[in-house]
């Protein structure tokens, strides 16, 4: 029986040689595939060597790279026409489907042959595994019936039509979510109108229902080997893709030899990270953490605990008011401090409570001259405030102190720890937040603003 290494290695050679087919092709000999600790994001890239800052890690030629436009499925069916109905990310999902279901006779097989075929995201996960989220917004954006829905509209059917063209045993919901998830976690992209030695722009989209904008002129969502087998890391980046004449990754700073070599995704929180990637830096490693809170709560917190009472058309009508300043939606984000004494709570969510606790005589004021309210830290402001945050961190099922003692259980399964990580980075913050609103002196406010300031 042949050992993961064994494999990986067979895979790397098969990967390597056919890229190498093209003479236009460069991988470095300081690069190798190899299998890290699943907390250290698994298969990713390793340098053999050390590696000097700027020194090129591979370069593609456009040959290698796998889209609508270098796909065979483009002289099948009118595979723009579908690509302006469907959308760019659809587009690449039907792709992907299309050439995986051609099996060992299509050109990019050695380069599919290595991508995932399971994942950690929560898409994945089954209704017990979500529920170990609790009350995290990441439930909410999973988006599994929407990705669904839209495999029945635009995949589904253009299959039919074509019994030809697709593998129909391929044309299943499990290659749907495996193609959609390849492209979340891994396409990148490519600006058409770049100028040499951009970056590219990594795919962080939520576009799996299909209906991203359609722009030919701007960009082309893009699979691009060995670029999307480098693990993300925002504090221990180490290298980017840039897009001259072809796309080529670059170490940005000295590598060691045996590190592994990072890409970044940007300055993600957990939740986004295990939405998007399956994997999560954990609560007390990664400073982007969020937690969001949703202005229905919000809402619910001013029904039960304010003074004012306000009849159903009356707070109607100061909702659509702050939505239309652009102090309310439906969530509200809180960020974990950047600096000592910065604020947690955003002014909006106080400007929210002011508002709505307004007279009426004093509502109208304001809307006739189109200004909001101070950003007020009366007693009764702090008070709702500390009403609103400790009933999102109730909301969860477990404390922060219970959370961390089961991280340290070594039974926990992955999808477990991963579900844990995220919510603790958001009970963080929450805990964090009403320590600070609690130490908030009285009547503080902020200048009154007018709409679209």
């Amino acid at each position: 029986m042949r050992s993961p290494a064994d494999t990986l290695a067979e895979e790397r050679d098969r990967l390597f040689e056919w890229i190498r087919s093209d003479p236009s092709a460069y991988i470095s000999d300081a690069v190798d595939l190899a299998i890290f600790a699943q907390a250290d994001g698994g298969r990713g890239l390793r340098a053999c060597r050390a590696i000097a800052r700027d020194e090129l890690l591979f370069r593609l030629p456009s040959t290698k790279l796998l889209s609508s436009k270098t796909s065979s499925l483009a002289q099948e069916i009118d595979l723009e026409g579908f690509r302006r109905d469907a959308g760019d990310w659809m587009c690449l999902i039907l792709v992907i489907m299309y050439e995986i279901g051609r099996g060992s006779m299509s050109p990019f097989s050695p380069y599919l042959d290595v991508l995932p075929r399971t994942f950690e995201t929560p898409m994945f996960w089954n209704a017990g595994e979500i529920l170990d989220l609790q009350a995290s917004s990441l439930v909410q954006k999973i988006g599994r019936q929407d990705a669904e829905d839209a495999f029945a509209r635009f995949i589904k059917p253009i299959a039919m039509r074509h019994p030809n063209v697709f593998s129909l045993e391929t044309i299943t919901l499990a290659h749907y979510h495996r193609a959609g998830s390849l492209i979340q976690a891994y396409a990148f992209d490519l600006q058409s109108d770049e100028s040499p030695s951009t970056r590219i722009d990594e795919d962080i989209g939520d576009d799996a229902d299909g209906c991203d904008d359609y722009d030919d002129d701007l960009s082309l969502k893009t699979m691009v080997p060995l670029a999307d087998m480098l693990n993300g890391h925002s504090q221990k980046n180490n290298a980017r893709i840039f897009h001259g004449s072809a796309p080529e990754m670059r170490a940005v700073k000295n590598i060691r030899c045996g590190d592994q070599i990072f890409n970044t995704y940007g300055h993600l929180p957990d939740a986004d990270l295990l939405r998007r990637y399956g994997y999560v830096l954990g609560h007390r490693a990664n400073p982007d953490n969020t937690v969001e809170i949703e202005s229905k709560l919000l809402l619910k917190v001013v029904s039960v605990n304010a003074n004012q009472t306000l009849t159903g058309n009356e707070q109607l009508a100061r909702i659509d008011y702050l939505l239309d300043a652009g102090v309310l939606d439906d969530s509200f984000e809180l960020r974990a401090a950047e600096a000592p004494g910065a604020d947690i709570v955003p002014d909006e969510i106080s400007i929210v409570f002011v508002m709505l606790g307004l007279s009426e005589e004093d509502f109208a004021r304001h809307r006739r001259a189109g200004t909001l309210a101070k950003a007020s830290r009366t007693a009764t402001t702090k008070a709702l405030v500390l009403k609103l945050l400790s009933t999102k961190l109730q909301d969860y099922a477990t404390s922060l102190s219970e959370d961390r003692l089961l991280l340290l259980r070594a039974s926990l399964r992955n999808r477990e720890r991963l579900a844990i990580e995220v919510r603790a980075g958001e009970k963080v913050i929450l805990s964090e937040a009403i320590e600070q609103v609690s130490a908030w002196p009285s009547k503080r406010s902020v200048e009154c603003h007018a709409q679209g300031d």
